[in-house]
């Protein structure tokens, strides 16, 4: 069998597997950020961070988890059941996020607008 002069320059029969895993893997992610991205009010994470500091982190942590993941699947490992667990529970603590986001900004209002009803 002809050895594969390209293999040393990036090219070659690895690569095209690489690239395939790589565009499985970025699909997913942006397919994820999208159904987040549909439910998120600007503000979340800045409150999250205020007074749910345990969320936020899990949060940060989940995202290093899905970079060291991305990571060890450039290297050639099979981590996509791990990923897709990842995004999984990335998109849940977002949602978490958004759901106590929405609750402390309708709580607010609802203040505000009795408020407003007291004065008249």
């Amino acid at each position: 069998m002809a050895q594969d002069k390209t293999l040393g320059k990036g090219e070659g029969v690895g690569m095209g597997r690489k690239k395939k895993r790589e565009a499985i893997y970025q699909s997913l992610f942006e397919e994820t950020k999208k159904q987040i991205a549909l439910v998120y009010l600007p503000g979340t994470m800045a409150h999250v961070k205020l007074h749910h500091l345990e969320l936020y982190d899990e949060v940060l942590s989940t995202e290093m988890r899905l970079d060291d993941l991305w990571r060890s699947m450039r290297e050639g490992k099979d981590t996509l059941g791990q990923f897709e667990e990842a995004l999984q529970t990335w998109k849940e603590l977002h949602l978490r996020a958004v759901d106590l986001y929405r609750e402390q900004r309708d709580r607010k209002e609802e203040e505000q607008g009795s408020l407003l009803f007291e004065k008249v």
